[in-house]
């Protein structure tokens, strides 16, 4: 995308600290996930309660702002349901 923000592992992120100017521009998330084949697009498939995985991107602002534990989910959520808001199941 053209966010700016970049993924990588630890070697990625220990050469791009030396490059920053703003404390603030810079976050390191450190976790490890690992699916089954198809694990995942079936996860990303799945309607279960009438909601499904989505992948989007979001700007830095987002991403670098100090969130507590699910503050952020709830915005982005938040901000998916006003952009796309779920059909009732009376339109067809």
């Amino acid at each position: 995308g053209q966010s700016g923000l970049f993924e990588g592992g630890l070697q990625d992120a220990v050469s791009q600290v030396d490059k920053i100017t703003d404390d603030d521009s810079f976050k390191f998330f450190f976790n490890y996930c690992q699916f089954t084949p198809n694990e995942l697009e079936t996860m990303l498939a799945d309607e279960e309660d009438g909601d499904a995985w989505q992948s989007v991107e979001v700007p830095p602002s987002v991403v670098l702002r100090e969130w507590d534990k699910s503050e952020c989910w709830r915005y982005l959520r938040n901000v998916l349901n006003q952009r796309f808001p779920k059909s009732s199941e009376t339109d067809t």
